[in-house]
């Protein structure tokens, strides 16, 4: 495994629809070789809702928050949660090959790419994005680290 980026600034957001938080660019990593984006995140307590959290590869939104594949519970409490994208930039006929597993204070998921084909092209940024279930709770993502894996 290799590190190829990374950003170390804490995003907020308040929003009820999708926004970009966390984005590491300059990456330069061709199609077909693996990766691995992993991010850390929260959320405050203050209403009974969740946060939701998701990734983009360049512009095309692969793992999409409002999907809640990436989440917190719905309690009203603060928690905490660490999430890994995975993916092998996309080859001819296997366009949807990313998955993200993420495990939070109450909750884990595993899910497969939902949202979009991801493009042939080099992947130059790695993009995470989240909404919260009210806007009366915060949500936050920090540490966005992007590695690459040794292909044979």
């Amino acid at each position: 495994m290799t590190w190829v980026g990374g950003n170390t600034t804490e995003a907020t957001t308040t929003s009820l629809t999708a926004v970009d938080l966390i984005t590491v660019s300059a990456l330069s990593i061709a199609g077909a070789v693996p990766f691995v984006a992993q991010f850390s995140y929260r959320k405050t307590s203050g209403a009974a809702a969740l946060v939701n959290s998701g990734g983009k590869v360049n512009t095309t939104i692969v793992i999409a928050p409002a999907t809640g594949e990436i989440s917190t519970g719905s309690t009203n409490q603060a928690e905490s949660g660490y999430a890994s994208l995975y993916g092998e930039g996309p080859i001819t006929n296997y366009p949807r090959s990313a998955m993200s597993v993420a495990g939070a204070f109450t909750t884990q998921y595993a899910t497969g790419l939902d949202s979009a084909d991801m493009s042939i092209a080099t992947i130059t940024d790695l993009v995470s994005d989240g909404l919260v279930g009210n806007a009366s709770i915060t949500l936050g993502q920090d540490d966005l680290h992007v590695y690459t894996l040794t292909t044979s």
